[in-house]
């Protein structure tokens, strides 16, 4: 008996991510379909969380198990500290002047080269 899986996901930043991991879901046999977005993707078939979480961490993103999300216990009218904190800046010096290269994989296009 099919099921259905709700999976919240992470580093996807266009159209192409979600084509990936969509068609990496898809391809397994216990996967009826797969319905994804940026954020988030809903997978019917026969396959555990688990099993699919690995198969979106394979594609090279991040994944986790959709927990329903509970509404505020009260409205606050103070910001949060994100909101409020004074913007924070490197000090000129010039040890920073050093450079690194990086091998990074899993970036499919401009998109996620600029996010990078």
């Amino acid at each position: 008996m099919s099921h259905t899986v709700n999976l919240t996901l992470d580093g996807l930043s266009c159209g192409h991510c979600v084509k990936r991991v969509k068609e990496s879901l898809e391809k397994r046999p216990d996967v009826e379909s797969a319905e994804v977005t940026i954020t988030s993707a809903q997978v019917t078939g026969n396959a555990s969380a688990e099993a699919l979480i690995d198969t979106i961490k394979e594609a090279g993103y991040g994944a986790e198990l959709s927990h329903p999300k509970a509404d505020p216990l009260a409205e606050s009218s103070i910001p949060s500290e994100a909101l409020t904190a004074a913007p924070t800046s490197l000090p000129a010096d010039s040890s920073f002047d050093d450079s690194q290269q990086l091998l990074i994989d899993g970036m499919s296009c401009a998109s996620c080269v600029s996010r990078v």
